[in-house]
């Protein structure tokens, strides 16, 4: 086949990391599978959306058979060519996938984390506009959760939670005053 034919049949052809090629020529495993697919990433950039969606989709799988809690052992205990940091990535796009539909095909990694991170913004403005202030008892419940807070929820908690002491030192102070009555 010749140098043209080849390289037009990269455009044409089977996408990287396509069944038919990872099984024609990667060794048998996952591990080395999504090793490869992490590598071709770097080299086939207007792939890297597939490839990315791929792994995330392979390491998705392997979570879910895994269980709570077993995953990052597992991912640490095995020979990856990329963090745990970047398989939360590849997971997160997977996670996503749906609102990665109709763009462009380019698209690469960080471009796609970028746009999913603006659609996550866009929706939580949203959502602050349509439930502008929440209920202090709703805010103290997810405080306690440890859930992060905006600033605005942190100062209306600080509030409702002074106003709180306040009542209870009146109400203290109430109770010592019958105290001392009684003697």
């Amino acid at each position: 086949m010749s140098d043209r034919n080849k390289l037009i049949g990269n455009f044409l052809g089977d996408r990287p990391g396509s069944r038919s090629e990872v099984s024609a020529n990667i060794p048998k495993g996952d591990i080395e599978t999504i090793n490869v697919l992490h590598r071709q990433i770097g080299t086939y950039i207007e792939k890297s959306i597939q490839n990315s969606l791929l792994i995330g989709e392979m390491l998705d799988k392997k979570r879910k058979e895994l269980g709570y809690g077993k995953f990052k052992p597992w991912f640490d205990a095995n020979n990856f060519e990329f963090s745990y940091r970047h398989a939360k990535r590849y997971l997160y796009i997977h996670d996503h996938r749906a609102r990665l539909e109709g763009t462009r095909v380019s698209l690469s990694l960080r471009e796609a984390l970028q746009l999913l991170a603006e659609s996550d913004k866009e929706s939580k403005d949203e959502e602050r506009e349509i439930n502008p202030k929440r209920k202090p008892d709703e805010i103290y419940k997810d405080f306690k959760e440890g859930k992060n807070l905006a600033k605005e929820e942190k100062q209306i908690l600080r509030g409702w939670i002074q106003e709180k002491v306040n009542k209870l030192k009146t109400k203290a102070e109430t109770l010592e005053k019958e105290i001392r009555k009684i003697r």
